[in-house]
């Protein structure tokens, strides 16, 4: 049902406390688990980037006849640029230690946001 096993993704996702309405920016989505996860659950917006378009238009297919708030673009982490308090929470899994130079690009990003804004990187 998720990209990863669904106990690895409800246990890092649970540490966010996230509530219904809060956007979620996933960096690396793959097919989009985490983000289902997150918009069913605790109802919130979703928006899942990858560079790989086999994997957003999976994540796509996927998203078909669901009725949760879930978006997916193909896009990179390292130049992708968003309005300023766009996210509520950046959530990534296993793709940030594979790109130096986004690190820096999202707590930059982060820095923007309002004081109640959450970011978990693993």
């Amino acid at each position: 049902m998720y990209h990863y096993p669904p106990e690895t993704t409800k246990e890092f996702v649970d540490k966010l406390d996230l509530k219904p309405g809060q956007k979620v920016l996933d960096v690396g989505c793959g097919i989009g688990g985490g983000d289902f996860y997150m918009a069913e659950k605790y109802g919130t917006h979703a928006v899942g980037i990858d560079l790989s378009i086999n994997m957003i238009l999976f994540a796509l297919e996927r998203s078909i006849g669901r009725k949760c708030s879930v978006e997916f673009e193909v896009a990179d982490c390292t130049t992708k640029t968003y309005p300023d308090h766009m996210f509520d929470v950046i959530y990534s899994r296993d793709t940030i230690i594979h790109i130096q130079v986004c690190f820096t690009h999202i707590m930059h990003v982060v820095f923007f946001f309002q004081d109640d804004s959450y970011i978990l990187i693993i």
